[in-house]
């Protein structure tokens, strides 16, 4: 095996004995240690509003909020599989004891797990060399400089996908959230309630009674807190943790009483699954997907992993239905009615939908929609609505190379057949001015760094449209948008995320 191969091998490996070692520990776990991991889930969120942590660079505190929640959850994915079944939840107006030195062992095996999965990918793209450091084997060399073409590609479209993922964070208050999950999901509500039962408006009012509970539970509470001298809440209060996370605890009983059977359906589908969980695929974290731990006669929900499914969760549940092929068409004409929305804020009105093209009794496919602007040019639009595979998703750089493999063999051809036969054909469809010919996709998606067609995703639709001078490729679009992007970090800076296992390898030659 060369270097390559062989740190891989003992990276997987880590992670296979830090799971081992996490799990007996896990079955130790208490529910008062389990609601405590929530807590800290909940005001990990809000990072940026501790007083010190005011001054710090937002960059880093990105970087360790992004790390930390992603071992939280594979921490309590873990505990919620391995925990004894008959774990008692239920406080009786005591405050249960939590075993600190267990939460802090675990979630420092979180962390080095996290770490080793962002290891595995940062090997696949980067490899590794030996190292000139003490007590080092190998590093990765990180530095852009010396990357080469393809790996430089993998990074960038990385740098996409988080960045996307930032943006759909960062825009939504929770009413936003739902407006827009309206705007996505009303247009397919047959498919909705075919699956779920439930009209996409009632899945809104499910989350609503659940959320509105859990906050009058955490205002009735106010007084239970633990303070600090300025009279802020001490959020690293053992007793603020679990006064807190109580209103995370909801009894099946009160679901009977005060939530609709008509949710019986959603509900089941939310469930965690134990018997489904494979602790070796932390990763692509289940708990997302199923966010209400069942235990007994409770459930308990944590409202950040609630919200983070809805999107992502709801769309992988209607492509596994019996319907998916209509509903996928249903969702394709949707996100063109998205697209034009986005076109008319900047001056474009939609002419023409569907347009086929042929080239003698050859029929090409269709332009999925024709937009003019306000000066007479035609924009001309093909709509990729396409989810990532979860793969993909999740960076994996196989993966990626694989889906780029797809899309080259078996999409990008016909849509540059389209683009080349509208080339010297334009005006045999009306389109008798200049014009640009464009893809839109739902997600950033890895074939743009290389494709001469320009494929931007909706959130770069978005800036591309504000550019006074349009990028004619996506080379210079990334340019202009993304240079700027990347996060800066100090020595000083870069030393204490290694030593807190936040990042893998070196940012520059050794």
């Amino acid at each position: 095996m060369d270097l390559k191969e062989i740190a891989l091998e003992n990276i997987t490996k880590t992670i296979s004995e830090q799971i081992e070692i996490a799990t007996p520990s896990a079955t130790k776990a208490t529910g008062a240690d389990l609601l405590a991991l929530l807590a800290k889930f909940h005001f990990l969120r809000l990072i940026d509003q501790i007083p010190s942590a005011r001054n710090a660079n937002p960059a880093m505190l990105e970087m360790y909020e992004k790390s930390i929640e992603e071992s939280l959850k594979h921490i309590i994915s873990i505990i919620v599989k391995f925990q004894h079944a008959d774990e008692q939840f239920n406080f009786n107006g005591t405050i249960p004891k939590v075993n600190a030195h267990l939460i802090q062992s675990l979630l420092k095996i979180g962390v080095n797990i996290n770490s080793k999965y962002e290891a595995l990918s940062l090997i696949e793209l980067f490899g590794v060399q030996p190292s000139t450091r003490e007590g080092f084997h190998y590093s990765i060399d990180m530095g852009k400089e010396n990357m080469e073409p393809d790996k430089k590609k993998l990074f960038d479209y990385a740098l996409r996908v988080d960045n996307d993922n930032d943006i759909r964070k960062r825009k939504h208050t929770i009413e936003q959230l739902f407006v827009s999950f309206l705007e996505e999901y009303s247009p397919v509500e047959g498919f909705f309630l075919e699956e779920l039962k439930i009209t996409p408006t009632e899945f809104c009012e499910f989350h609503t009674i659940i959320l509105d509970e859990m906050t009058r539970k955490i205002q009735s509470n106010v007084l239970k807190y633990d303070y600090l001298d300025n009279r802020n809440v001490d959020i690293e209060s053992i007793k603020t943790l679990l006064v807190f996370s109580e209103s995370f605890v909801f009894k099946k009983l009160w679901l009977s009483n005060n939530i609709h059977q008509k949710y019986n359906t959603l509900i089941d589908r939310l469930k965690f699954n134990v018997k489904d969980f494979d602790e070796n695929q932390l990763r692509f974290h289940q708990l997302t997907r199923q966010p209400l731990i069942e235990k007994g006669e409770l459930f308990i929900i944590s409202p950040e992993i609630l919200l983070d499914s809805i999107f992502l969760n709801t769309h992988y549940i209607l492509l596994e239905s019996t319907s998916k092929q209509k509903y996928i068409a249903a969702q394709a004409n949707s996100f063109v009615d998205k697209i034009v929305k986005v076109a008319n804020g900047f001056g474009y009105r939609e002419v023409e939908r569907e347009k086929e093209l042929y080239e003698g009794k050859n029929q090409l496919g269709d332009i999925d929609v024709i937009l003019q602007g306000s000066g007479g040019d035609f924009l001309l639009i093909e709509a990729k609505n396409h989810a990532l595979p979860l793969d993909v998703y999740f960076k994996d750089p196989i993966k990626t190379n694989a889906h780029l493999t797809y899309l080259q063999e078996k999409w990008e051809k016909n849509v540059k057949r389209r683009s080349r036969h509208l080339s010297t054909n334009h005006e045999d469809y009306g389109i008798k001015s200049k014009y640009k010919y464009i893809v839109v996709s739902k997600f950033p998606e890895i074939i743009s760094h290389y494709s001469d067609l320009l494929i931007l995703s909706m959130e770069e639709f978005k800036i591309w449209l504000t550019q006074p001078i349009k990028s004619e490729n996506f080379e210079l679009f990334f340019k202009d948008h993304y240079d700027n992007l990347g996060n800066n970090f100090n020595e000083e800076e870069l030393l204490q995320m290694g030593k807190d296992n936040l990042y893998f390898g070196t940012y520059a030659a050794e």
